[in-house]
């Protein structure tokens, strides 16, 4: 079972994938929402992946992985930038908003930095758990840290590739079309008709291959 919880701030997706009362926290960005969902329903969480390094997907991040003593699972790119707040964007964080949701708040967020991540990986990673099988490749281009999650074969965490109806931010700082064109855009286009995408924001929906236009085909 799959989980989404949607930030109204940011509008951003966090995911918590559920078997057997265990769970995997992917993309933390409301603490509060996640620690309330784990404890009325008394799963247990194992770990955090991050699709990517911007504030709106880490947002709930320490607090969740400090509450619950979880190791977080990320490329060596996204570690490195969750550290620095220039280039997790949170120095733009009421911008960012006002873009996402077009609402103004009189309250200043202040730019923030996380721990880096637990476990790394440079290219690939792949795990297995509670029956389910996992494979992480990095994606650059949004950003130089972005990841696709796999699971079993039929469903991708894209982070903030495949959102339906938008097509890939690459002007944001740390986003490259060129390295995007040179290492993602083939992998993504080779991802299955029929797949389930949870993106990093918007719906769920399955793959039909039109949301695939920013992958150069």
């Amino acid at each position: 079972m799959v989980i989404v919880l949607t930030s109204e701030k940011t509008t951003s997706n966090c995911y918590l994938i559920e078997q057997d009362g265990r769970v995997i926290i992917i993309d933390p960005n409301d603490f509060k929402r996640i620690s309330l969902l784990l404890e009325s329903e008394n799963w247990i969480p194992d770990q955090i992946i991050l699709t990517h390094e911007h504030f709106d997907h880490i947002e709930g991040l320490e607090d969740t992985r400090t509450t619950y003593k979880l190791p977080v699972l990320a490329s060596s790119v996204c570690s490195k930038n969750i550290q620095d707040a220039n280039m997790n964007l949170s120095i733009i964080y009421d911008m960012f908003c006002y873009f996402r949701t077009g609402k103004i708040t009189n309250e200043r967020t202040e730019p923030f930095a996380c721990r880096a991540a637990d476990i790394t990986f440079d290219q690939e990673y792949d795990f297995s758990w509670q029956g389910h099988d996992f494979y992480l490749r990095l994606c650059p281009g949004h950003s130089k840290g972005s990841a696709l999650i796999c699971m079993d074969d039929s469903v991708i965490f894209s982070g903030d590739y495949l959102v339906e109806g938008e097509m890939t931010n690459f002007q944001l700082k740390g986003g490259d079309i060129e390295e995007y064109k040179k290492y993602s855009a083939a992998w993504i286009r080779s991802i299955p008709i029929g797949t389930t995408v949870y993106p990093g924001h918007g719906i769920t929906y399955t793959l039909t291959g039109i949301e695939r236009k920013d992958a150069l085909l």
